[in-house]
């Protein structure tokens, strides 16, 4: 059960990666649907992420888009088709994560259930805001440094409706998350609990779990900004 939500992170991965051929991938959508991306000219996203600043630097970046990230890696050499990639496969593994709270709800009614609930979709909601903000900031950086790949990835519609509808989805699931993240508060303060949720940790009793809030809020205020809103309305288009 703990391992549910990176099992199907890493089959999205596997289902994006059986497109027809080497130059596109099937991004699924949901309810059996799925849309496939052709690629265009893409530089290393590393070139990218090298300029970002150091108190942007989150939790994934030295994996996906910092000067030491794996040269093969797809969110690497696919540039922002390979952050879609990944920002497609923790959607689908949060997504699991956070639709088995009724399940959870049939178990011992224990801070250990609920830590392990809120554990396993908080391990990788804070990824929705990452991997939006390195594609946004690749299109951005794109746009100023290799305006033709800037201009084709721009010219590619189904690119553009695979990150909308991805991004809609995640936005979603996050609210769901977020949402029973106060039914669990609920339900331990009904059985005696005193909870919280404070620093980046959700707490029952004297005991808190991670939940990497502070690399979500850190992100998301940062594309609140007009330059990365003006690259939302672009995507858009």
């Amino acid at each position: 059960l703990n391992m549910i939500n990176t099992s199907v992170h890493e089959e999205t991965h596997f289902f994006t990666h059986s497109a027809a051929d080497y130059d596109t991938e099937n991004i699924y959508l949901g309810g059996g649907k799925k849309i496939v991306v052709r690629y265009t000219q893409v530089f290393p996203s590393k070139e990218m992420g090298a300029q970002i600043p150091q108190n942007l630097r989150t939790f994934r970046y030295d994996t996906y888009v910092g000067p030491d990230a794996d040269s093969d890696l797809s969110a690497n050499v696919h540039g922002p088709y390979g952050l879609l990639n990944e920002f497609t496969a923790y959607c689908w593994g949060t997504n699991t994560s956070v639709k088995l709270f009724d399940y959870y709800k049939t178990l011992p009614q224990t801070p250990d259930t609920w830590f392990s609930y809120v554990q396993s979709a908080g391990s990788t909601f804070a990824a929705y805001a990452e991997f939006k903000y390195y594609i946004l900031e690749y299109l951005i950086y794109a746009q100023a440094n290799h305006p033709d790949v800037y201009k084709a990835i721009m010219a590619n519609d189904d690119f553009k409706t695979a990150f909308n509808s991805v991004d809609a989805t995640f936005t979603s699931v996050i609210s769901e998350y977020m949402a029973n993240l106060d039914r669990v508060e609920t339900i331990m303060t009904a059985k005696g609990y005193s909870t919280k949720q404070a620093d980046g940790y959700f707490w029952i009793g004297n005991t808190g779990v991670g939940i990497s809030s502070d690399d979500y809020d850190t992100l998301m205020t940062e594309m609140a900004k007009p330059a990365y809103q003006n690259m939302l309305k672009a995507l858009k288009n």
